[in-house]
């Protein structure tokens, strides 16, 4: 191999460096972007998402007797509540 051929690959293996490492800086740099107009859209679909849920509890909030009575809906009497306690099995020496 000649001086003159060892040059040219030099030459060319430097510029290939050179090159990808502006492709990879380029690259970084435009992840950055993405990442923060995903963070801006993440932002803006909280803010949604929380006012929905307020709208939500607000139209939760004006059900009242009259309007469920228009839809049938009738107060109980007597309330049975649900114990959800869960069973268990105990040994008891107790005497009865």
């Amino acid at each position: 191999m000649n001086e003159r051929t060892l040059f040219f690959a030099l030459l060319s293996a430097l510029l290939s460096c050179f090159a990808l490492y502006i492709y990879f800086v380029t690259s970084s740099v435009v992840q950055v972007v993405i990442r923060s107009e995903l963070e801006q859209r993440i932002v803006e679909t909280t803010a949604k998402t929380n006012k929905l849920e307020a709208e939500y509890m607000e139209a939760q909030n004006t059900i009242s007797a009259d309007i469920a009575s228009r839809y049938g809906y009738v107060p109980i009497e007597r309330k049975l509540y649900i114990d959800r306690t869960p069973d268990t099995l105990v040994l008891s020496n107790r005497e009865q």
